[in-house]
């Protein structure tokens, strides 16, 4: 005997999937509330932002209030999944950017050099909790924040020239530019040695980036000289006028020190 024919079970149509029309705002840093708006949104069992799970209120079948978490700055799409008749169904990816700390283009920081102790004022945008300021990853000692757009630091005693890096709990970012730390020219060599008022000379050492003034020591007196930076190691000077014969002290000064090398004056014309 042909047992009955047995008539399916029919369930009720799934809803059509969530679908994100837009955000508000459309970036924001970590913990901000958010504004989702779309269609579909029975139901909603998950937000994210970049894959990561965020907190959410339900207002509506189109709005949906959600936390910005605790993730790195940049693109995070948001998605939102619902479930239905046992059947769950994903949206669309929104656009959505969360922001950190970054640096003004192109005023990042002033001065752009300086020394060891001195002060330099970071400029940008959500800077309120930068806990850490590194200047060519030697940390300051000394840091004011509380403002959202900058930043103020004290360079450290050792610090080194290089970009500055800026940390906290937004991640971090770094400089584009380098800080100049300033220190004191290093004379190693002069070519020629020795030679009469207008002789052209070389210079040899490190740090001459800064070098504010070339002068020739003789007899407790001092004779500023024509000089020009070739690069950071080299500078041309010329030998000049009110020497006279004999030994003369070549000094290079920036605002950091001094370095220094002998000389010998052969005459006083060139």
């Amino acid at each position: 005997m042909q047992s009955p024919t047995r008539k399916a079970d029919i369930l009720p149509p799934s809803p059509p999937p969530p679908n994100i029309t837009g955000v508000n705002p459309s970036d924001a840093i970590a913990g901000t509330w958010v504004e989702i708006d779309g269609t579909g949104f029975n139901n909603v069992q998950n937000v994210t932002f970049r894959g990561v799970t965020a907190s959410f209120k339900f207002d509506s079948a189109t709005e949906v209030q959600a936390v910005v978490p605790a993730i790195s700055p940049g693109s995070a799409p948001i998605q939102i999944t619902t479930v239905n008749n046992g059947l769950s169904a994903t949206s669309n990816q929104a656009s959505f950017t969360v922001d950190g700390y970054s640096f003004d283009e192109p005023d990042e920081f002033d001065p752009k050099k300086g020394l060891p102790g001195d002060s330099i004022t970071i400029h940008g945008k959500d800077l309120g909790t930068v806990n850490q300021v590194l200047f060519n990853m030697d940390p300051s000692k000394q840091i004011t924040t509380g403002a959202s757009q900058r930043v103020v630091a004290v360079v450290p005693p050792d610090a080194t020239s290089g970009p500055i890096t800026l940390k906290g709990p937004l991640g971090s970012v770094t400089s584009q530019q380098n800080f100049i730390v300033i220190v004191p020219p290093v004379l190693k060599s002069v070519s020629p040695q020795s030679g009469p008022v207008g002789t052209k000379l070389t210079l040899s050492g490190q740090h001459f980036e800064q070098v504010t003034s070339v002068v020739f020591s003789q007899n407790g007196k001092s004779y500023s000289a024509s000089y020009t930076i070739k690069d950071p190691r080299t500078i041309k000077v010329t030998v000049p006028p009110g020497l006279n014969p004999g030994s003369a002290t070549i000094i290079a000064t920036d605002r950091a020190g001094s370095g220094s090398i002998n000389f010998t004056v052969t005459g006083t014309t060139g």
